[in-house]
């Protein structure tokens, strides 16, 4: 999947118009559940994940393109009217240069505005900020029909969460083509983290398209012997149960340079403190460094952005089950 180079396709002029259609069509807006989960995310702390933008996986198709397209519009009227409420007329004055560059796109060949769905790969980003690689989504190519059996999957997930309550509204997707794909956000908002569906990707596969380096979330038990790391990974565990105390290649300031790291480079001490529930109870954050790579062991219980009953695991571990 991954015999091409990365391809990075930038788009900032389309940011308001892609951040109102992702908010309104991610999977986890699509299931009916979102308000529900919003209201109860305070006693059920499992659902505080399916609120966080990790969650906002996205069908990229035609339809998609002609959102982005029908939301444009939306904002262009916006302009001729009187009474809107402060906030979106600060998001409508901030947008008003790029809602000017997209009327000009439109008024040309409707083809050029996005890239053609089947010269879209596996791993390439599309980018909707000019600002290193912030509000970046990854492009996943699935089997066909796996957007619409993951939706329903999560459905039933939250029903049996909320104890039968049933969603709101139903959805069906598109489902014509050979293979779909899907839009899943970087892991965090600069966009140097590489989604945990991508950990099958050579080491620096990205690089080229990054300033910084990137790193990746592993998850030991979304692990598998085929990815191009699994050695790296397991030669890791293996050192941390013999030196459960190390160090992490960061400098004073706590920032991963991208620099020459040799071995007296001082380092954050860094320390399995479970060796029982290690590595189970972990998840690697593996940096790839120009000159070596970094990793980071990192407790997983607490944080409810990346545990087991996350959007991030969960959402990863179902679309691999899917494939």
């Amino acid at each position: 999947m991954y015999n091409s180079v990365a391809k990075l396709y930038q788009y900032p002029q389309w940011e308001l118009p892609a951040s109102n259609v992702i908010k309104s069509h991610s999977l986890v807006a699509l299931s009916g559940y979102k308000d529900i989960i919003n209201e109860k995310q305070c006693e059920i702390s499992s659902l505080t994940s399916f609120n966080h933008y990790l969650s906002n996986y996205v069908l990229l198709d035609e339809r998609f393109y002609q959102l982005l397209i029908d939301e444009h519009y939306k904002l262009n009227d916006c302009f001729s009217l009187e009474n809107i409420d402060e906030d979106q007329l600060m998001l409508i004055e901030w947008d008003r240069t790029q809602c000017a560059m997209r009327n000009a796109e439109l008024n040309g060949t409707r083809q050029h505005t996005f890239p053609p769905l089947d010269t879209l790969k596996h791993g390439d980003i599309i980018q909707f900020r000019n600002e290193r690689l912030q509000f970046s989504l990854y492009i996943y190519q699935a089997k066909k029909g796996t957007f619409q059996r993951l939706l329903n999957r999560f459905q039933e997930y939250i029903k049996d969460t909320l104890n039968g309550l049933p969603p709101s509204t139903n959805c069906t997707t598109n489902d014509n083509s050979l293979y779909e794909l899907i839009l899943i956000q970087s892991l965090t908002e600069d966009g140097y983290g590489i989604p945990p569906l991508f950990n099958d990707a050579p080491l620096y596969h990205f690089k080229h398209l990054s300033y910084g380096p990137m790193f990746r979330w592993i998850y030991v038990q979304l692990f598998n012997t085929s990815m191009p790391i699994y050695d790296i990974v397991q030669k890791d565990i293996e050192l941390k149960k013999q030196q459960p105390v190390y160090r992490s290649l960061v400098n004073e300031g706590g920032c991963l340079l991208d620099t020459l790291i040799n071995e007296l480079q001082d380092g954050e001490e860094m320390t399995i403190e479970d060796l029982n529930s290690f590595p189970q109870a972990y998840i690697l954050v593996l940096s790839e460094v120009l000159t070596k790579l970094n990793t980071e062991w990192r407790i997983i219980d607490s944080n409810n952005y990346c545990n087991q009953t996350s959007s991030l695991y969960l959402f990863t571990k179902w679309i691999q089950e899917l494939q």
